[in-house]
């Protein structure tokens, strides 16, 4: 999760915003990234429950991060590797990979 986490601070979002962008228009691409988006979110489930927790918290911690991420694109502040929004979507980050004591 942590690779994946780091592969994703690569990005500035740009492409992921404008296949949104696009698929707000069209109805083949908005059913393609719907598709998508599922996928993406099912391999974050998987790699929560790799770390311990249970469905049902990995559905929420899965979808949480993913639409963080998503956010903080649509806002104009990728979490780059060096930004100060790296640094919050870290400690979003580590929250969502903290078990409950």
């Amino acid at each position: 999760l942590r690779t994946l986490f780091s592969i994703v601070m690569q990005s500035d979002g740009r492409l992921d915003m404008g296949v949104r962008a696009w698929a707000a228009q069209d109805a083949k691409t908005a059913a393609t990234l719907k598709s998508i988006d599922r996928k993406r979110v099912a391999y974050l489930e998987d790699l929560f429950q790799q770390l311990g927790f249970s469905a049902p918290e990995a559905a929420a911690r899965a979808h949480l991060i993913y639409q963080a991420l998503i956010g903080q694109y649509a806002m104009g502040k990728a979490p780059t590797a060096k930004g100060a929004a790296a640094k919050h979507f870290e400690h979003v980050f580590d929250m969502l990979i903290r078990k409950a004591r």
